[in-house]
C-alpha cells in the first residue's frame, strides 16, 4: 500500500522539525536557545547580607526602568543595576547610603536588607552629573 504524497510531507516535516531541534543551531534539554542569548557581567560588589528577592533596575538612557520600586522593612533583597546604555551610571539611595555604578553594557550586583530605613518614600538618582537634572530619578517605597 503506497501512502499519498500529503502523509510523506507531514513524516519529512515532522523528522526535520525534530532533527532542527537536536541538531547544530537548534536547542533542547541539553542545549539553550542561542537566539537573543546574552551574557551579563557583574561587577564586584560588596554583599550586606544573604540572598533574597532579586529587584532588577535597567537604565537605557536618563531614566530608571522601574522608576517606582517597593520594598518592606527587614526585606532582603539583591537589587542589580542593569546598564544598557552607552553611558556609565549610578543609582543612588541617600536614605539607605547606597551607590551602586555600572559601565556601558555591565550589571553591578547588591544584596541588601532594608533593616534600618523606616516605612516611606525614598529618592532613587543617578550621581553622575547632569544625569538626575535629565530626569533620571525614582522612588523606593518601604512598607
Amino acid at each position: 500500500m503506497m501512502w499519498p504524497v500529503r502523509r510523506w510531507a507531514h513524516l519529512v516535516a515532522a523528522l526535520l522539525v525534530a532533527s532542527c531541534a537536536r541538531g547544530s543551531g537548534g536547542f533542547g534539554p541539553d542545549r539553550p536557545p542561542t537566539t537573543g542569548a546574552r551574557t551579563e557581567r557583574a561587577s564586584p560588589t560588596p554583599t550586606a547580607a544573604g540572598p533574597g528577592r532579586k529587584l532588577t533596575v535597567t537604565t537605557p538612557g536618563f531614566y530608571f526602568d522601574p522608576s517606582d520600586i517597593e520594598v518592606h522593612t527587614n526585606e532582603t533583597v539583591v537589587l542589580e543595576l542593569h546598564n544598557t546604555d552607552a553611558r556609565q551610571h549610578a543609582l543612588d539611595v541617600d536614605g539607605f547610603n547606597l551607590h551602586m555604578l555600572a559601565n556601558p553594557g555591565e550589571t553591578t550586583r547588591l544584596t541588601i536588607t532594608i533593616s534600618a530605613a523606616p516605612g516611606g518614600v525614598y529618592h532613587m538618582y543617578c550621581s553622575i552629573p547632569g544625569h538626575e537634572g535629565n530626569g533620571q530619578t525614582g522612588t523606593i517605597r518601604v512598607t
